[in-house]
Order: C-alpha cells, then structure tokens, then sequence
C-alpha cells in the first residue's frame, strides 16, 4: 500500500490526541475564520476565501509507531521534494504481513 504526500515534519508532536478541543489547543491554528488564498485557473490567480483544513503532521518515527499499531510494516519512507500545496511530506510504502 502506498500513501502518498502525506504531511511530515521532525518537529511534529506525535502525542495521541483525543478530541478535536485537545486538537485546537496543541496547533492553536484557527480552523472556522477564513483566510485569504489564491487559486491558479487558466493562468489568472483568483482570491478565495477558505477556512485553515486541519492537517496533522508526523514524524518518520510516528508515522512507523502509527503504521505498526494498525499492523502494517512499513517498507519505506522517503521525504517528497517541496511543493506549492504540501511543502513537507513523505511518502510511505506499507504491507500487512502474511
């Protein structure tokens, strides 16, 4: 199994969170004001209104503990090159075992 672009960081807090509250006080981002964003369709950048979208990043050794809980292995985790949507990710190749 193959995830793709998921979000990474080696600074992540990889502690288990029990409910979005507990959520909104370890990221302290606000996720219900919207902020100003652009779009790029046709080669013209559009302003968008749009709330933050909650994202949790990992750390390798997090996304590992999280995989092995589930019971997959994990094959592989290799760091994506930055891109405009998703500046720090990974992706993680998994297998359950036989």
């Amino acid at each position: 199994m193959f995830f793709f672009r998921e979000l990474y960081s080696e600074s992540a807090n990889d502690n288990h969170i029990n409910s979005f509250d507990e959520w909104l006080s370890v990221t302290k981002n606000d996720y219900n004001t919207p902020q100003q964003m652009f779009l790029n369709q046709d080669g013209r950048d559009i302003e968008i209104q749009m709330p933050y979208v909650p994202g949790r990043s990992r750390t390798k050794v997090g996304y590992m503990r999280e995989m092995s809980e589930i019971g997959f292995m994990v094959d592989s985790i290799i760091e994506m090159d930055p891109s405009r949507k998703t500046p720090d990710s990974v992706s993680i190749y998994v297998h359950k075992p036989v």
